[in-house]
């Protein structure tokens, strides 16, 4: 729900589902909607990450994995995945001309092009807290038993897998997977007691072509941890802490942490994007934060009003979701522009996926693409 405690209506759009509207002529300011979806309430309200493919924008919509035309917004195919209301995938991953996403009970590939279902593959746990990554030939996929699978993307064969956390006495999950070079990078979150009210980040470099664990970083207490797949740049991993307050880097050579910026409170969920040599990422204490990448010295930090979830460089703009779509200015963090506040209208529930100033997100009603200055 929004802060406002407003709930949009959504009967009003069932009978255009399948149609998707030109909103640009009542837009002001430097984002415009260019178009939108409408959804149903089953369909509605996915929290992950969604994906660019060529021209198709990827995303779960309930128990439905569809791709729409990111210039237009129409229907290109959808494949139902889930005989549930959902699929509870974290994100889509793209690779090879294949969509990939770990759901509540399996781990899924379809052709990108035509939504045909190519494969299921069942892990010995749940794979939907962990942003998975993929190449040509795998698909990584980490689960609440803190294992990492890697399957051949042609089969959904398993080539290998590593359980992060076999001397563990607690429970433990795997909650993101970034790959560069012929290194996966790994991070996890291991319970200190049964409960999980303490806990530690694990972040692990291991090899691509056999899990063979190359160095591990173990957060610094029982109160900090690691939020979906960390995020990379020149020889850093740049990691969210919502548990720790904070977000921070380790070098990916090395495993040493670099830095770490405390945040005012709950820290992000996403890992940090990067534009150069700055960094943006958005905290759940209300700030948007704005940091040089190699040293985590600040530029800015602004306050927004609400908890933000995502962040997203699109054109010459960041784009934040605090359950109302705000537009800031990347030099200075000043507010140019809220969209879909809530108010007597849609509020913005998942990760952005951007080409260029392009962007798409799903709400509470409907998914959105959006045009931002280039």
């Amino acid at each position: 729900m929004p802060r406002h405690g407003v709930t949009p209506v959504l009967g009003l759009f069932l009978l255009a589902l399948l149609v998707s509207c030109d909103l640009s002529s009542g837009n002001t300011g430097p984002v415009q909607i260019a178009w939108r979806y409408p959804l149903s309430g089953s369909e509605a309200g996915w929290i992950g990450i969604p994906a660019v493919s060529g021209n198709l924008v990827i995303a779960e919509m309930g128990p439905w994995l569809r791709a729409l035309d990111l210039s237009t917004g129409h229907l290109v195919w959808q494949t139902r995945l889930s005989s549930g209301l959902h699929i509870g995938a974290r994100n889509v991953a793209i690779a090879g001309g294949r969509a990939f996403v770990a759901g509540a009970d399996s781990v899924y590939a379809v052709d990108a092009t035509s939504g045909q279902r190519l494969w299921a593959f069942l892990p010995d746990a749940q794979g939907a807290l962990c942003q998975i990554t993929a190449d040509s030939t795998t698909v990584y996929v980490g689960t609440r038993s803190h294992r990492v699978y890697a399957l051949s993307a042609d089969s959904g064969q398993v080539r290998w897998s590593v359980d992060i956390g076999p001397a563990w006495t607690n429970p433990g999950v795997v909650n993101g997977i970034a790959e560069a070079g012929d290194t996966l990078y790994v991070t996890g979150l291991e319970y200190l007691n049964p409960s999980g009210g303490f806990r530690t980040a694990q972040v692990i470099a291991m090899t691509r072509v056999s899990g063979s664990e190359l160095w591990r970083y173990t957060g610094p207490d029982s109160a900090n941890g690691t939020n979906n797949a960390a995020s990379l740049s020149g020889d850093l991993l740049l990691v969210a802490d919502i548990y720790g307050h904070s977000f921070f880097a380790v070098n990916r050579f090395t495993g040493m942490q670099a830095w770490r910026v405390p945040t005012s409170g709950l820290g992000p969920i996403q890992a940090p994007v990067v534009s150069g040599t700055t960094l943006f990422v958005g905290g759940e204490d209300n700030f948007a934060y704005s940091n040089n990448v190699q040293t985590g010295s600040a530029r800015w930090k602004v306050d927004v009003g609400g908890s933000i979830d995502y962040v997203a460089l699109c054109g010459r703009v960041l784009l934040a979701n605090d359950l109302e779509l705000r537009v800031l200015d990347t030099a200075r963090g000043a507010d140019l522009q809220t969209l879909l506040t809530g108010v007597g209208e849609d509020y913005p529930t998942s990760a952005f996926a951007v080409r260029g100033a392009q962007a798409f997100v799903v709400g509470n009603a409907g998914a959105y693409g959006l045009s931002c200055p280039s």
